[in-house]
């Protein structure tokens, strides 16, 4: 597993990001501590690896620009399980559709007053039975220091 962080006084972590990526050829697992506000570029869209099948992203919070750069990157379209948190629920089913090596999804569901969709677990719940496709399965779970957002797992059998 490798960790990696970036800020606002880190110019283009990507190249040396993919220096390193180049140098360890059986990594898994990625994660990358990107923070909302502070890029505007995304290191993620041409880091290229073989090996890594788990993609992790603290702190960094995808609109549907920014799923759908993560479908079309290489490392995307590899991953087996990403964990991120999205600000549309229909974002998952273009995550779920799309990325043709999913496994299992990991999804913090972050919502404002002014974008506010599901007002409940049980919503969710009927929303996700509703839109999901037929093979996956999900589980949502309380993460006890965040109010305003929903947490849950789908795999795809």
């Amino acid at each position: 597993m490798l960790t990696f962080y970036t800020d606002k006084q880190y110019n283009h972590p990507e190249n040396e990001l993919q220096l390193v990526l180049d140098r360890i050829p059986n990594l898994h697992t990625l994660k990358l501590r990107l923070y909302d506000d502070d890029i505007e570029y995304k290191p993620f869209s041409n880091l290229k690896h073989d090996s890594i099948r788990c993609l992790d992203f603290e702190h960094y919070t995808f609109n549907r620009e920014e799923c759908e750069i993560l479908i079309h990157s290489q490392l995307g379209q590899k991953c087996e399980v990403p964990m991120l948190k999205i600000k549309h629920l229909d974002d998952i089913l273009q995550l779920i559709n799309q990325l043709r090596n999913l496994r299992s999804i990991k999804i913090c569901l972050l919502q404002d007053m002014d974008s506010l969709l599901i007002s409940s677990e049980n919503e969710l719940n009927d929303w996700l039975t509703l839109h999901l496709p037929s093979i996956c399965d999900f589980r949502i779970y309380h993460d006890a220091m965040r109010f305003s957002s929903y947490n849950f797992y789908v795999w795809i059998r």
